[in-house]
């Protein structure tokens, strides 16, 4: 007994090549560069993105299962259909309103503080966010993503608990600062330095001079009670 796919395929071989192509429908496809003129006429559609593409905006790895969904395409040359929803649209909309924004003095600023995307799992939350981000790096946004934060809690590192109280997991800073500089490159060498200011801080927020100062204070205490020799 042939699949459900077997008799697809059949029944489309045996068809008209003229009426084949109608039931290919190639307007629920959207090219990777016409993503920047989506619209809400677009909702439902997908957009068409090549394994080179999604390495070049989304080099940090793609947010929910999109890593796993590839696996299971056995063609690496076959293009990925992400798509786009109406909350898509929406943030796309608002970020490109603000992407000019300026305080009252004319200098660039963005007053929003953000945006919560929430749902049950498997509504499209990760793929929302893996076409937002795609947009944002096309069009000159700094993108700091973190795909999988969920490995955070289920893969424990090495733990270090600093004076500030907070937990630091300095294998998972690092491969997350690594991905970040590495993807966003070009643009973090346009940000002014503050060299007076570079490195005052340690990695939990603290001044280095309080550190410093912490750390130096039991072994003076150790110097002023020791007896003398």
């Amino acid at each position: 007994m042939e699949s459900h796919s077997e008799l697809q395929r059949h029944f489309e071989d045996a068809m008209p090549p003229e009426l084949r192509r109608k039931l290919h429908r190639p307007h629920l496809w959207l090219q990777h560069e016409d993503q920047d003129f989506v619209g809400t006429e677009d909702v439902g559609r997908f957009v068409k993105i090549t394994r080179n593409d999604l390495l070049e905006h989304l080099p940090e790895g793609g947010c929910g299962e999109l890593s796993r969904d590839l696996t299971l395409i056995p063609s690496r040359e076959r293009d990925v259909g992400l798509m786009v929803r109406k909350l898509t649209i929406e943030l796309i909309a608002q970020l490109s309103q603000l992407q000019n924004a300026t305080d009252a003095f004319g200098k660039p600023c963005i007053q929003k503080a953000g945006f919560l995307v929430d749902g049950h799992k498997g509504v499209g939350k990760s793929q929302v966010l893996n076409l937002v981000a795609m947009w944002a790096r096309k069009n000159g946004w700094l993108v700091v993503l973190e795909p999988t934060p969920g490995r955070y809690a289920r893969e424990i590192a090495d733990i270090k608990r600093s004076n500030n109280g907070i937990y630091i997991q300095s294998e998972f800073a690092q491969q997350f600062l690594e991905a970040m500089s590495l993807a966003n490159r070009q643009l973090l060498q346009e940000i002014p330095v503050d060299l007076s200011s570079y490195g005052s801080s340690a990695i939990d927020g603290e001044s280095t001079q309080a550190r410093t100062a912490f750390s130096a204070g039991p072994q003076l205490m150790r110097r002023a009670v020791a007896p003398p020799l």
